[in-house]
């Protein structure tokens, strides 16, 4: 008896010590793998959208949370020229709506917007298959069980990443640098374009204009990005901040029946919505000209429309404040500058 006993309070000590050195490992590789800076060259892909580390604290009254679809139609500089809001981009290519959610928590810690805007196309992209209209219920019904098992699983994916940096920045080993395994990570670079991606390519879309047609469906959202979308709500309630849902003009990607679904849980939640796709007469959008990838994303010209929209109606339905003559907000005028440059140069 004594020798069994014995036995297992050396195996558990065994498990226990594994455990304090794999943790240990973990937390160093950590540290080692983390990029330093805030850059693609110290292998920080998504540096555009964690770019906010290098403003002012508190200095953004508006922020845009999404996938491409939100960095490449909304333009903080246009927005900031015509209305004088400050406002940033946290987004990232491919966005799941469970990044989105932590990407605006750790914003949160250093800004307190008055707005927080989710691009809503991150909603219905980030799992499986698509569940078409056409199908029938036993076929919606067994993508929609799949879909939310692979949601599960982006969660999991998502959450171990953000506890443990080592498992999401693990592929660096082979562009390592000295610095870093002595330096401590510096996200203060300034980027001008404050998360937005500016293209000018033109790429035009030629298909159906009429691509939000009524229809009898509804796209499903999935549980697991409810559940998120319901967290983000939370949190901007706890901040002060006010939840707004934004559809961009995307007729690859947008329909009626993601805009009921959409629609649907805004209003039972209270939210305010706003669906820039109703609106593209009224913007002038020209598909042969503000497309960049055949209706995929808008382009520089695009997102100038799309902003200068989004503006006016944040203008209608917040008390925002127009900082253009504020000296603390003088960088902007400064940025601005060179992103005008940027675009006639591209031209």
């Amino acid at each position: 008896m004594e020798k069994n006993k014995k036995l297992i309070t050396q195996r558990i000590s065994k498990v226990i010590c594994f455990l304090l050195i794999f943790t240990a490992f973990l937390g160093i590789g950590s540290k080692i793998f983390i990029p330093k800076k805030n850059s693609a060259e110290y292998g920080n892909k998504n540096y555009y959208g964690n770019s906010y580390h290098g403003e002012r604290a508190n200095s953004i009254d508006i922020v845009v949370v999404g996938n491409s679809s939100a960095y490449k139609s909304f333009s903080p500089l246009e927005l900031w020229n015509k209305y004088g809001y400050t406002s940033f981009v946290c987004g990232a290519p491919a966005q799941k709506i469970q990044e989105g959610y932590y990407m605006l928590e750790n914003f949160l810690k250093e800004q307190k917007p008055k707005v927080v805007i989710y691009e809503t196309e991150g909603i219905f992209n980030s799992y499986g298959k698509k569940i078409k209209s056409s199908y029938n219920q036993a076929k919606r019904d067994l993508i929609f069980l799949s879909n939310e098992i692979d949601g599960i699983n982006a969660t999991l994916d998502v959450v171990t990443a953000n506890i443990c940096p080592l498992l999401k920045y693990h592929n660096r080993w082979s562009s390592l640098k000295p610095e870093d395994f002595t330096l401590e990570p510096d996200y203060s670079k300034h980027y001008v374009s404050k998360g937005y991606v500016l293209t000018n390519k033109v790429k035009p879309y030629r298909g159906n204009k009429n691509y939000m047609k009524p229809s009898d469906y509804t796209t499903p959202i999935q549980y697991t990005n409810l559940y998120y979308l319901n967290k983000m709500k939370e949190l901007c309630d706890k901040n002060g901040a006010e939840f707004v849902l934004m559809s961009s003009p995307l007729p690859r990607a947008w329909n009626d029946e993601r805009h009921k679904a959409v629609k649907a849980y805004a209003e039972k939640n209270n939210i305010k919505y706003l669906d820039t796709n109703l609106y593209i007469d009224e913007m002038k959008i020209d598909w042969s000209k503000d497309s960049s990838d055949k209706g995929y994303h808008l382009n520089v010209y695009g997102a100038k429309k799309n902003t200068a929209f989004v503006g006016k109606y944040l203008t209608d339905n917040f008390k925002l404040t127009d900082h253009r003559g504020d000296k603390e907000f003088s960088q902007w005028n400064k940025d601005y500058k060179i992103y005008s440059k940027k675009i006639k140069m591209l031209k």
